[in-house]
C-alpha cells in the first residue's frame, strides 16, 4: 500500500509540476497583435498624409496617424507585449505626425509627415523582432 501511495504521489507531483510550466510558458510568450494593428494604422494614414493634395487633408491625416501611434505606444508597452523599442518608434512616429500636424508650410509638413511615416514602419520591425 506504501509503494502504492508513493507513486500516485510521485505522479500527482510531476502532473502539478508541468501545469505549472505549461501556465508560465503561455504567460511568456508575447502578444502584440493590437500593437501591431496601430502601426498598421498610423503608417497608412502617414502615407495618407504624406501624399496630401492640401495642408487640410494632410493635418486629418496626420492627426489619425498621432492618434494610431500612440494607441501602438499604449498597446507595445503593455504586459503582455512589453516591446520597449516599438514605445520609442511610436513615440518618435507620434512627433513627427505631430510635427506635420502644426505645420501650415505645406511642403514642411509632407516632410514630417514622411519621417512620421518611416518611424511608424519602425514600429511594426521592432514589434516584429520583440515577438521572435
Amino acid at each position: 500500500m506504501k509503494t502504492h501511495n508513493k507513486r500516485f504521489i510521485t505522479i500527482l507531483l510531476i502532473s502539478m509540476i508541468t501545469v505549472v510550466f505549461i501556465s508560465a510558458s503561455k504567460h511568456t510568450s508575447k502578444d502584440c497583435s493590437k500593437a501591431l494593428k496601430h502601426a498598421s494604422d498610423a503608417q497608412r494614414h502617414f502615407k495618407d498624409a504624406k501624399n496630401a493634395k492640401n495642408i487640410k487633408d494632410l493635418h486629418n491625416s496626420a492627426k489619425k496617424g498621432m492618434d494610431a501611434a500612440t494607441d501602438a505606444e499604449i498597446a507595445a508597452e503593455k504586459s503582455t507585449c512589453d516591446c520597449d523599442a516599438a514605445e520609442q518608434a511610436a513615440q518618435n512616429s507620434y512627433n513627427h505626425g505631430k510635427n506635420a500636424y502644426k505645420t501650415d508650410e505645406m511642403a514642411l509638413a509632407k516632410q514630417y509627415a514622411s519621417k512620421a511615416h518611416e518611424s511608424a514602419v519602425e514600429i511594426s520591425t521592432a514589434l516584429n523582432s520583440c515577438i521572435k
